[in-house]
């Protein structure tokens, strides 16, 4: 690929993100297989970044074009925060106002995704005190297997390092994400029952996480958070 740059999100480059997100975020495949309004997933996906961590936000620029991003959060304690009481409420009142609450098919969405919440959060306790950040990642489906995504990830790294954050975990449901993750030094950490949406069964959902700091190989630390 020519042409190929890292940067910071700027806000021009929202319409793009917003696209990339509605495209992939249902385990690669596009959301609207599964709710027939994109942008109450994206919002829930992607408000907390662009709008109150955008400095942790990076994109990748192919000739003029964004054509993936990683968002991330230095400090998930903060995110689950202000996730909780400022984009929840707007989600809800969101739902109401356009009378979605009356439709079956949101419950049972909300349900598969209140028990993947449940089970996600009974590891994350203790895996925040060690790796504390938290990012994704998605890509332009015409433009992975480039090796996008690991220039993303070494530049958030590189970020985190920065900040003097000392670790960083994520989530995976597929298996190219848990293969691309397995390169980059990411340790399994939890792995717990993915929610079925629309048809998809993926499997388990795994929690990776790498140390940043001296103690980055440190198995009884990765041990302690996968409690």
């Amino acid at each position: 690929m020519t042409s190929l740059s890292i940067r910071r999100y700027d806000p021009s480059d929202r319409a793009d993100v917003r696209r990339i997100c509605a495209d992939t975020a249902l385990y690669g495949e596009p959301v609207d297989r599964f709710i027939y309004d994109p942008d109450l997933v994206v919002d829930g996906l992607l408000r907390y970044y662009t709008d109150f961590e955008p400095e942790s936000l990076f994109v990748a620029v192919a000739e003029g074009r964004v054509i993936g991003y990683l968002v991330g959060c230095v400090d998930t304690k903060r995110y689950e925060r202000i996730f909780r009481y400022r984009i929840v409420p707007s989600l809800a009142l969101k739902l109401i106002f356009r009378g979605d609450v009356l439709r079956p098919w949101l419950w049972k969405v909300l349900a598969a995704l209140v028990k993947a919440g449940v089970n996600r959060a009974q590891f994350l306790k203790n895996i925040i005190q060690i790796y504390p950040a938290h990012c994704h990642m998605n890509m332009d489906p015409r433009h992975r297997r480039e090796g996008v995504g690991a220039r993303l990830c070494a530049t958030f790294l590189d970020y985190l390092r920065d900040c003097g954050v000392k670790g960083v975990h994520i989530s995976s449901a597929t298996e190219v994400g848990k293969r691309f993750f397995s390169k980059m030094v990411f340790t399994l950490l939890a792995k717990f029952p993915a929610p079925p949406l629309a048809g998809i069964a993926p499997g388990e959902i795994w929690l990776m996480g790498k140390r940043l700091d001296a103690g980055e190989h440190g198995s009884m630390d990765e041990k302690r958070a996968g409690r």
